[in-house]
């Protein structure tokens, strides 16, 4: 049993959400890391490792490859070759490699945003152009939708050689359904798109929903598409900077390869360390985890729908990140962002997801239920002393 309530003080520790951009906050709910401990498992398999008493070049990737895939299977019944896997120095290489393997200057990739600043900033400060395939935000739904005919109308462009989706959603918490992918990996197809799937989040779905991977759709989509995942966002572990490709096509899996190599990157011990004990040895964890986090959603649902604060929750279907609509208040995210840190309390900026992401703020709830509570009571305090009166 893992004890996800025990207050766990991170700061001092170096860590960016606390000690950076949580400096001097009561409650740092920005960066998208946890507030838990690492499972027991993947710190006796380091401390391990080190009492080897050396730290050299490996040789040998297979248990760590092969653990992935089991735990694929038991998580999502999905089949993974493990010499379909390829190493990567977290994911954000791994999609500049893809950009060298794949692209070329002046070529374009397609996004939909709101989504994962660093997509739209690797792509761009690396000479390629970016096509936003913007979400349609129904506000009384509480959900995004995907706009297909413009998606199909950009796809017909030449010089779009990738797509790149974040399934499940950050920041909005967006459910991919297997229809939405298949057409998707459809389009792509067609127009000799790579469709790469970054499923980082892919353990934290919610209210009766499930993880559906690219890697499930049929084989001519499968062997088109390419699937980024790492253990960095489940286990805490992110300061190791190791990421999986899954690329089950071999002639694009070489590509990326041989992009690899030339740029000279290698991966990190002990973080395949790590993540083959999290693989491995740690499904426990995550079942707890993800309970614990419900709660945490639950608390949060309930609050927003008892307070009239002028704030809407978009559906928190998967990940544990919150997306809030601050639109009633009439305040840019910059705005937000100066106002929230006056009380002591940091959330990430909407605007950096995208054009129109500005008006919303991204609340990392993966944390003791106190930080949850504190901070929501805190934006209530906000709307109380700043907002209300000019509502009336």
């Amino acid at each position: 049993m893992y004890n996800f309530d025990k207050p766990f003080n991170r700061r001092n520790t170096n860590c960016w959400k606390w000690d950076a951009e949580g400096k001097n906050a009561k409650f740092a709910m920005g960066c998208a890391d946890t507030d838990f401990r690492i499972p027991e498992p993947v710190a006796k398999a380091l401390h391990a490792k080190i009492d080897e008493g050396a730290l050299t070049y490996i040789c040998d990737c297979d248990n760590v490859f092969l653990a992935l895939a089991n735990y694929w299977k038991r998580q999502y019944d999905v089949t993974i070759d493990k010499d379909s896997i390829c190493n990567c120095i977290g994911s954000m290489v791994g999609l500049r490699v893809m950009l060298d393997a794949y692209t070329h200057a002046g070529d374009a990739i397609i996004i939909q945003t709101p989504v994962f600043n660093y997509f739209k900033d690797t792509a761009e400060n690396y000479g390629r152009k970016v096509i936003d395939n913007t979400m349609i935000y129904n506000r009384e739904k509480g959900e995004y939708e995907i706009n297909f005919e413009e998606l199909e109308e950009f796809a017909k462009n030449p010089r779009v050689k990738m797509m790149v989706i974040c399934n499940p959603a950050n920041p909005t918490g967006k459910v991919y359904t297997k229809e939405e992918l298949e057409k998707i990996g459809k389009i792509c197809c067609e127009n000799n798109i790579i469709l790469l799937s970054d499923e980082i989040h892919s353990d934290f779905y919610f209210n009766n929903h499930k993880h559906i991977s690219v890697l499930s759709l049929d084989d001519k989509i499968k062997q088109n598409s390419i699937m980024l995942t790492g253990t960095g966002k489940t286990f805490n572990i992110h300061g190791f900077y190791t990421a999986f490709i899954v690329i089950p096509n071999n002639f694009i899996r070489t590509q990326f390869k041989i992009a690899y190599q030339n740029l000279r990157l290698d991966v990190i011990d002990m973080g395949l360390v790590a993540a083959e004990a999290a693989y491995n040895h740690c499904d426990d964890y995550v079942v707890e985890m993800r309970k614990y986090i419900a709660k945490n959603i639950e608390y949060a649902t309930n609050f927003f729908k008892e307070k009239n604060i002028k704030v809407k929750l978009v559906k928190p279907n998967s990940t544990y990140l919150l997306w809030l609509d601050f639109l009633d208040w009439n305040l840019t995210s910059d705005e937000l962002d100066k106002l929230f840190k006056k009380y002591g309390l940091v959330l990430t900026r909407g605007s950096l997801f995208g054009k129109t992401a500005d008006g919303f703020m991204r609340m990392d709830i993966a944390t003791q239920l106190a930080n949850v509570t504190g901070a929501l009571e805190l934006i209530e305090t906000i709307y109380n002393e700043n907002i209300k009166g000019e509502n009336k």
